[in-house]
């Protein structure tokens, strides 16, 4: 029971010293408001409801919780950088991305379920 309670600590500190958060939202409640100030988050299901995965930095790999399941997505970074998606870990392959300040309630249903990774970078023509 130590080891889990100790185990528990780790993951909770490191999840906050990475700048991410993974957290589940009340389906008919949730909103953007979930989404803390300067992260982009992504949930489980259309209009921003469902689990959600919100990160202010650079993720190489998704956890299980949302990899493969983004539905929605909004950009509240204050980097005015755009953040991209990935269909595989370590960044390969973009899916979508989206500027600051931009809300998709439903990603496309050809690029949606599918991201496993993201990074901060500029904008190019093809955002969202």
């Amino acid at each position: 029971m130590r080891v889990r309670r100790r185990l528990a600590a780790v993951l909770v500190a490191g999840l906050a010293a990475s700048g991410a958060a993974v957290a589940t939202a009340a389906g008919a409640q949730a909103s953007t408001s979930d989404c803390a100030s300067t992260y982009t988050c992504w949930w489980v299901d259309t209009g921003y409801s469902g689990t959600y995965y919100g990160s202010a930095m650079n993720q190489l790999s998704w956890p299980s919780g949302i990899a493969n399941k983004d539905s929605s997505v909004w950009n509240d970074g204050t980097s005015g950088q755009a953040i991209f998606t990935y269909n595989y870990n370590a960044n390969i392959e973009v899916m979508y991305c989206v500027r600051k300040g931009v809300k998709v309630s439903s990603i496309p249903s050809s690029k949606a379920n599918r991201g496993n990774s993201h990074n901060w970078k500029a904008p190019d023509s093809g955002c969202l």
